[in-house]
């Protein structure tokens, strides 16, 4: 019985809340559909050229990752770059 009375209550809350945002969310609903018709029409006649992009990208950041711990690098990009790299303005000086 308690998770039924939780459940109505949780229910009463979620209904409450939309009710108070009705106009942001029929704006949010009317941008995602802005944002899908956009994605449409870039994608269209180009959907090859998509699936190439991604199967691209996912070796470049195999590549870029092996690149980075072969340099001591951290891949996240969370630390600076060695000094010995080479264009960087400290090995430069």
């Amino acid at each position: 019985h308690q998770q039924l009375g939780d459940l109505v209550s949780g229910m009463g809350d979620v209904t409450g809340t939309l009710a108070r945002n009705d106009q942001a969310l029929a704006a949010l609903i009317a941008h995602l559909g802005n944002v899908m018709g956009d994605f449409d029409a870039t994608l269209a006649g180009n959907e090859q050229n998509f699936h190439t992009t991604i199967v691209t990208l996912d070796a470049c950041l195999a590549s870029s990752r092996a690149a980075c711990a072969a340099a001591g690098v951290d891949p996240t990009m969370k630390t600076s770059w060695p000094a010995s790299v080479a264009g960087s303005a400290t090995a430069s000086a």
